[in-house]
């Protein structure tokens, strides 16, 4: 599988790095390393790019096959089909689409699926689950969703979490990945350094 580094400039103005291949004439994005404008982070980028590569280059298949398995057969890509329709009835049991419509539904199952911007988040649904929405439509939708509309379905989501899986809330994990301190003194809880955002 040929792996090659793409550029692409953003609406903000950034340049963003992707690892992509093609395969059937389509271009498959496979890792997003992030945007910036600064041209030394952009050379940090790519070489980070360089490295996911020469790692996904250098993986070996878990199962040995004989080269006669190789010559009968074509491996033809994978579908995201299944594992939607099994999120999609989850998403239904516990009445989640009296929120949304179903482009917002598409959206969060998506974003369990294949984590990305709103609008790979589209090209995503289009290519993988040939599910076509508008861009436009869903800029002007987006703002029909409030602070109470957030608070509600967390509500619900910790009823969910209590009643259906017994969840208790004695250990609970949070993602910290893009909270930081602004400080110039450090302490046992506060170290200096950068995050991932560049401060």
């Amino acid at each position: 599988m040929l792996l090659k580094i793409r550029e692409v400039r953003t609406k903000s103005g950034k340049t963003a790095i992707q690892v992509f291949n093609i395969t059937h004439r389509k271009r498959n994005i496979l890792k997003h390393f992030g945007s910036t404008e600064n041209e030394t982070d952009l050379a940090i980028l790519k070489e980070k790019a360089k490295i996911w590569i020469e790692g996904e280059n250098n993986k070996h298949s878990l199962f040995k096959f004989e080269n006669h398995f190789s010559q009968n057969y074509e491996y033809m890509g994978f579908l995201y089909l299944y594992a939607y329709e099994f999120l999609e009835k989850i998403y239904r049991k516990f009445n989640f689409q009296k929120h949304f419509s179903n482009l917002f539904q598409d959206l969060v199952l998506t974003r369990i699926l294949e984590p990305k911007s709103k609008r790979s988040s589209l090209e995503f649904l289009q290519t993988f689950l040939n599910k076509i929405h508008s861009e436009n439509i869903l800029y002007k939708e987006i703002v029909k969703y409030d602070e109470k509309t957030k608070e509600e379905i967390e509500k619900e989501i910790v009823e969910i979490a209590k009643k259906e899986f017994g969840f208790d809330f004695s250990f609970v994990l949070y993602d910290v990945t893009t909270l930081y301190f602004e400080s110039f003194k450090s302490d046992e809880f506060k170290k200096c350094g950068f995050s991932k955002d560049h401060k």
